[in-house]
């Protein structure tokens, strides 16, 4: 074979290759892809299913970004109402007072409602026995007993308001009248008592009667020009108690509705957590809110059970000493024995108060059955009633009625120890599952004598007092 027919060969191979090249791609790791048809379906099968996948993963997480944003809405809304809070306190505290005195009425109304439930219930459980027999249809059946039990809750609740303000009324008016009589000449019995004594004390005594002679010259001088403000003052409480007589009975008109339909009202609360929330998280709001519901529950109604007991020994003990005005001194002691910790204070002062201005040595002992009684409720009738209904220590109960108090008043007393018991339960169930998540033991017991963690082994080092006393229980 000659040199030029080799030439030729070799160039017709050369062209063989390039025509080839051009139906032939190389793939990123040097190998050629073939143009097999079942391949080349693979691919596309692979890309369509790809797509489709981003297109999936889109719809799924929608829901994820509307969420994200709304949380975005109510963060930029709450540092917004931080900085109003923060630079216009003043004009912020009016319009929420402006709110709330708006909402009194709806307030009143879920209170009533809250506190009448465990009564009605009560009478459901008792009368649908008697009712099944005489009514087959299931709607018929609740609807009737819902309505009778309704109404024999509130019949009870109003009777005792009129029971007690025919009582209490009467016998106020009456004492006040007998103050307003009897009250100037002791008080002028005093002062000439107090002169007697003070003029054996030389400049101290100067001082004293410097002082008495000033608030007797005070009240001498209160004249007709007084009467006019104090005119408006008495008119302002006149129209201040109709308008809180007027929402409180709006107030049970709404308790009545709540009362009806509180089974849909539940529903549609757990219907938009369900909605808003994913499964975990809206469970554990469904739990914390049946832990409140037990809280506060067990809490008031015992509260209000014990303080009624209470009550009546005050009546029946002040009744045998023959105190004067024993009724109101009762229902003072009473009322005010609601207020946890500090209630028997309260109650102890304007009762003695009101004793001593009739009869002052029977105040002291008016005092000294006060906290008698008190001893005898905090250790033997309050934690038969109430047991450990919130398992709040003593401190946490005095540092929750005076932070409560301080920021709502009398209503923070009173809701303050059950709302600090729900706080330590929220904080008590987040700090167990941080420390079960890294691995920690829960129990409050273990961290008394921990010394430290070690960081690699996540074993907890005691100190040596632990270490010996472990030893010595061996």
């Amino acid at each position: 074979m000659t040199t030029e027919d080799t030439t030729e060969k070799q160039y017709k191979e050369n062209q063989t290759h390039k025509t080839n090249d051009t139906y032939r791609e190389k793939k990123p790791d040097g190998r050629d892809e073939t143009s097999d048809p079942s391949r080349r379906y693979a691919e596309q099968q692979s890309g369509e299913k790809k797509k489709q996948g981003k297109r999936y993963l889109t719809l799924a997480n929608l829901q994820k970004y509307l969420l994200n944003l709304i949380f975005l809405l109510v963060a930029f809304t709450l540092c917004l109402l931080i900085f109003m809070l923060i630079y216009n306190h003043e004009g912020v505290t009016s319009g929420i007072q402006g709110v709330l005195y708006i909402l009194r009425p709806v307030i009143f109304g879920l209170a009533i409602a809250y506190v009448m439930n465990p009564v009605m219930r009560f009478f459901e459980r008792k009368l649908e026995p008697a009712l099944q027999k005489k009514i087959k249809n299931e709607r018929a059946l609740h609807r009737t007993n819902r309505v009778l039990s309704m109404l024999i809750a509130f019949a009870i609740l109003i009777g005792i308001v009129v029971f007690l303000l025919m009582l209490v009324i009467p016998q106020t008016v009456e004492s006040i009248s007998g103050l307003l009589v009897s009250l100037p000449p002791r008080i002028e019995g005093w002062i000439r008592v107090i002169h007697e004594k003070t003029a054996t004390m030389g400049d101290a005594g100067s001082y004293i009667d410097k002082g008495i002679d000033t608030v007797v010259s005070m009240v001498n001088g209160f004249d007709a020009s007084n009467m006019l403000g104090m005119a408006q003052s008495v008119i302002g409480g006149v129209i201040g108690g109709v308008q809180f007589v007027l929402h409180l009975i709006i107030g049970v008109i709404i308790a009545v509705n709540v009362l009806g339909m509180k089974e849909l009202l539940q529903s549609q609360c757990k219907k938009v957590i369900y909605a808003i929330f994913k499964a975990r998280p809206a469970n554990v709001i469904l739990e914390v809110g049946r832990k409140a519901d037990e809280v506060f529950s067990s809490f008031i109604i015992g509260k209000l059970i014990d303080s009624a007991i209470i009550g009546v020994i005050c009546y029946v003990g002040v009744l045998i000493m023959g105190m004067p005005n024993p009724l109101l001194i009762a229902l003072i002691v009473g009322v005010t024995n609601v207020i946890p910790f500090f209630g028997p204070i309260f109650g102890a002062i304007p009762a003695c108060l009101l004793v001593f201005l009739q009869e002052p040595l029977k105040a002291l002992w008016l005092l000294i059955f006060i906290i008698i009684l008190q001893q005898l409720d905090g250790n033997v009738i309050g934690p038969k009633i109430l047991g450990d209904s919130t398992g709040l220590p003593p401190f946490w109960v005095l540092v929750a009625i005076l932070l409560f108090g301080g920021i709502w008043g009398v209503a923070g007393m009173l809701l303050g120890v059950p709302l600090m018991a729900l706080i330590q339960y929220v904080l008590h169930r987040l700090f167990g599952a941080l420390l079960r998540r890294k691995g920690y033991t829960e129990e409050t017991e273990d961290y008394q004598h921990l010394h430290a963690v070690d960081p690699d082994s996540g074993q907890m080092i005691y100190t040596e007092e632990e270490r010996e006393t472990g030893d010595a229980s061996k």
